[in-house]
């Protein structure tokens, strides 16, 4: 008695197909560490504000943003003057200093005069 064994012939379709869901499995799985392995992000932002209605909305946006944000985003409220002047806070952010300033576009003006018209 003789076996018979049967071969299964590999078809050029068959082969692309399976590359191609193996090749996106590679993909997603080496994409997938570096997302799981990121750490909290805290920006830094400055108030201009040393009291009042202003500092209490500025207070409610951070509460509200480190809410939504859980333990991948949290925003360090900076006390007026506690990095840089007032009206130094425009080129502050610009340069990376600060990451955010809470303040009034009016405060721009030495940059662009027309920022007055919104503030």
């Amino acid at each position: 008695m003789t076996k018979t064994i049967e071969t299964k012939s590999v078809s050029r379709r068959s082969l692309l197909k399976g590359g191609a869901v193996a090749a996106g499995a590679v993909a997603g799985s080496l994409a997938a560490p570096a997302v799981l392995a990121q750490e909290q992000v805290v920006l830094k932002m400055q108030a201009a504000w040393g009291g009042g209605i202003f500092l209490e909305d500025a207070k409610h946006y951070v509460d509200r943003v480190n809410a939504m944000g859980g333990k991948d985003l949290k925003i360090d409220l900076l006390s007026v003057n506690s990095v840089v002047k007032t009206s130094q806070m425009q080129d502050a952010v610009h340069r990376g200093v600060l990451d955010a300033a809470h303040y009034v576009p009016a405060y721009w003006y030495s940059k662009s005069p027309v920022a007055s018209l919104f503030g």
